[in-house]
């Protein structure tokens, strides 16, 4: 089973709402844990595709490079001074890390 998988079931189980206070709370944690794994790592494109219009950052092995890009209609586009359409193939892909947080000013 992936990681995907896991999440699925349990976000929409319906043993949610039988469970006791800390089963619920220890789940929530694994479901937390699941989803960080998922954004760390590289996922090949044989198992799955980003959603379109979605900036991921690509992995083009002829080129040698990781490249920001976003797939619209089958076809990737990476990001620079220009969009251009990437030719190479792409074998893999990992979601963009979340923005940072401000930071609150210290008085």
């Amino acid at each position: 089973m992936t990681n995907k998988k896991a999440q699925e079931i349990l976000d929409s189980s319906l043993v949610w709402q039988k469970m006791v206070d800390e089963e619920c709370e220890a789940l929530e944690m694994a479901i937390k844990a699941l989803k960080k794994q998922e954004m760390n790592r590289w996922i090949p494109v044989y198992e799955r595709l980003p959603e379109d219009s979605y900036a991921v950052l690509v992995w083009c092995p002829e080129r040698k490079n990781i490249y920001c890009a976003y797939r619209e209609e089958d076809q990737w586009w990476i990001f620079g001074a220009y969009f251009e359409k990437v030719t190479l193939d792409v074998v893999a892909w990992m979601p963009l890390p979340q923005s940072p947080q401000p930071h609150k000013s210290r008085k």
